[in-house]
């Protein structure tokens, strides 16, 4: 007599029973091979962060492809250009000139000329004379003398003025602005101006190791204000008492 088994509780039964009478479950004989149960895999529990299928992950914070050499280029173009800057800065920079006696140097503006033989028509020799271009038949200049007297304080110019600026320009007539402050190189100085419809005049007055320095500044009325404003300020502001 075959004796069946279920397989689900292992209980064994005569032929005449078809299923376990406990769960139901068809009876098998002993020498019957169980079927196969189809396994099925584990899920994994789901990652939000996983890619989309067929899709290689790309990080959030990656940059175009490209974009990267892009903002490298963009940078070493910055950088060109800064370091072309300062060499041009460099090559233009107008050397340092140094006055006949050695009391300070000066730059000297593009366009302007050192000259070394100049005499004024007292016979006095500037410490340092700078010309400019020629406008409306006038030549525009920069003087700097140091010998009109002995050294005079700036508490007395006024006393001495006219008579310094009767042997810089003669037969200068009067009308000009009263003396004010202005530094040069870090010294104390005074400054004055004269006007005309033909030629403008700056004078600066400084006292420097008991010297009494006139600088004087010229040019056509039409260009006087740009150049007192541009060449001659430059001037003034590279002052170097050495």
């Amino acid at each position: 007599m075959s004796r069946l088994v279920c397989r689900k509780c292992w209980a064994w039964y005569s032929d005449r029973e078809t299923s376990c009478p406990r769960c139901r479950t068809p009876l098998v004989a002993v020498d019957t091979a169980p079927e196969p149960q189809a396994a099925t895999p584990p899920v994994a529990p789901e990652d939000p962060t996983a890619p989309t299928a067929g899709l290689l992950p790309v990080p959030a914070s990656a940059p175009p492809a490209g974009r990267g050499w892009a903002l490298r280029l963009r940078l070493l173009l910055v950088v060109a250009i800064i370091v072309i800057a300062a060499v041009i800065a460099v090559l233009t920079l107008a050397p340092a000139t140094t006055s006949a006696d050695g009391a300070f140097s000066v730059r000297v503006p593009s366009g302007w000329n050192h000259k070394t033989d100049f005499v004024l028509p007292g016979g006095e020799t500037p410490v340092l004379t700078l010309y400019g271009q020629v406008t409306d038949g006038i030549q525009a200049h920069i003087i700097v003398t140091n010998n009109h007297t002995d050294y005079i304080p700036l508490s007395q110019i006024e006393q001495v003025w006219p008579s310094i600026v009767a042997r810089q320009v003669a037969g200068l007539p009067a009308g000009f602005t009263p003396l004010t402050t202005r530094m040069v190189g870090g010294t104390n100085g005074l400054s004055t101006e004269y006007r005309s419809s033909q030629v403008g005049f700056v004078f600066i007055i400084v006292d420097h190791a008991n010297h009494t320095y006139l600088i004087s500044y010229s040019a056509a009325a039409s260009q006087f204000n740009r150049l007192r404003d541009g060449d001659f300020a430059g001037v003034i502001n590279s002052w170097h008492w050495n």
